[in-house]
């Protein structure tokens, strides 16, 4: 798990996630200045470790912080 979070780019969304709770793709890559495959590939990676919760709100997917306590 803690392997994926090293990538710099998967860092910077696990922070961006921290700060503002939920986002979707398209908030992600457009914030970072990536290509929605790259993004969407991340989040798969994160949500595939268990990072990563995925909520469908009508259209959209949106991303947030698995919290552990």
């Amino acid at each position: 798990m803690f392997t994926v979070g090293f990538n710099p780019v998967r860092m910077t969304i696990l922070d961006m996630l921290a700060e503002k709770q939920k986002m979707n793709v398209t908030q992600i890559y457009t914030k970072l200045n990536i290509v929605q495959p790259a993004a969407s590939n991340h989040l798969k990676l994160l949500k595939d470790s268990g990072v990563l919760d995925a909520k469908r709100e009508a259209h959209e997917i949106y991303y947030s912080l698995i919290v552990i306590i």
